[in-house]
């Protein structure tokens, strides 16, 4: 969902089916606004932020996405300050998201243990 978080109007909204969404917009369509976009990642997928959700840092009207996941919400923030963290964001997030599926296909009681440990140093990247 795309919305103004100063008026709190919603501009755009989709549910999706089976862990997959897409929204079409155009970039002008929200020049008059303050946008923000949340989304879900529901209990079968990895709670931490997915490669695809650093696209964020590439779109100049977005300043906010939250992250909803059954343990934590993320929020990022939309400035690009450095490209070199944007390409190793989504190199180590695919990473992570693949090593979590592979877990949760063969040992599910591990997710966790590696979500833990990577929110420190994924939560570090973020925080730069």
């Amino acid at each position: 969902m795309y919305f103004d978080y100063i008026t709190g109007e919603i501009l755009k909204c989709k549910i999706g089916e089976k862990n997959r969404i897409k929204l079409d917009f155009e970039e002008n369509e929200f020049k008059k606004h303050q946008i923000a976009s949340i989304h879900n990642h529901p209990k079968s997928v990895y709670s931490l932020p997915s490669p695809q959700n650093f696209s964020i840092f590439k779109r100049k009207f977005e300043d906010y996405e939250l992250i909803a996941g059954e343990d934590g919400l993320w929020i990022l923030e939309g400035k690009l300050k450095n490209e070199k963290i944007y390409l190793e964001l989504k190199m180590i997030s695919k990473y992570l998201f693949d090593l979590a599926l592979t877990y949760s296909k063969t040992k599910s009681e591990n997710i966790r243990e590696i979500e833990n440990i990577c929110d420190k140093e994924y939560g570090k990247l973020l925080l730069n």
